[in-house]
């Protein structure tokens, strides 16, 4: 909690969470690669598996999830949460435990520690569906693309970032602050 506090870190509720999943124009399904770049505790990927089916056994459903979920975060600690929350998950609904929690953790290949900000488009290349609760924090103004100097609010920074690097067709649904529509800082 205390991690989470200073890295000023609030995640998606239960409620919050399935709308923004339902909001996709486009189903998730096995072929959509869906990625959460600020993955935090992993509540919105957690939401997205619950899309997907289970195999009889855990290790066959986090093969498949593996392939689907992809999530990024710069504190090791979130992601180690986020693996961990998607293999409870499959537990919770059903899958037989055939594998270690270190066999299990290991099929989440694409949930790394990553800092969004330095992914590029072929980072994302493969990316289908975009489901983001960036950060609402005040971060100094970067100097590329902006006009503005001085602080303004993460998450416009970081749905920036990603309306540049995405493939086309890429679906988003995204949990933004009231600020990038107004204007205000």
């Amino acid at each position: 909690i205390e991690e989470m506090r200073e890295a000023g870190s609030f995640f998606t509720g239960q409620i919050l969470a399935t709308a923004t999943v339902k909001a996709f124009p486009s189903a998730v399904t096995f072929d959509s690669i869906i990625l959460d770049p600020t993955c935090g505790a992993g509540n919105l990927l957690i939401e997205c598996s619950r899309m997907l089916g289970v195999e009889k056994n855990l290790s066959s459903t986090l093969k498949k999830w593996g392939k689907v979920l992809w999530g990024f975060d710069i504190h090791e600690s979130f992601i180690e949460s986020t693996k961990l929350r998607l293999v409870i998950e499959a537990l919770r609904r059903g899958v037989n435990k055939d594998c270690s929690i270190e066999d299990a953790l290991s099929f989440f290949i694409n949930i790394q520690v990553k800092d969004v900000l330095t992914l590029t488009k072929n980072d994302v290349s493969e990316v289908t569906h975009a489901i983001l609760n960036p950060p609402f924090s005040i971060w100094p103004s970067p100097n590329k693309y902006y006009w503005k100097s001085g602080k303004i609010n993460a998450a416009g920074i970081v749905f920036d970032h990603f309306l540049r690097i995405f493939p086309e067709g890429c679906f988003f649904s995204a949990i933004l602050p009231d600020v990038l529509r107004s204007g205000s800082r």
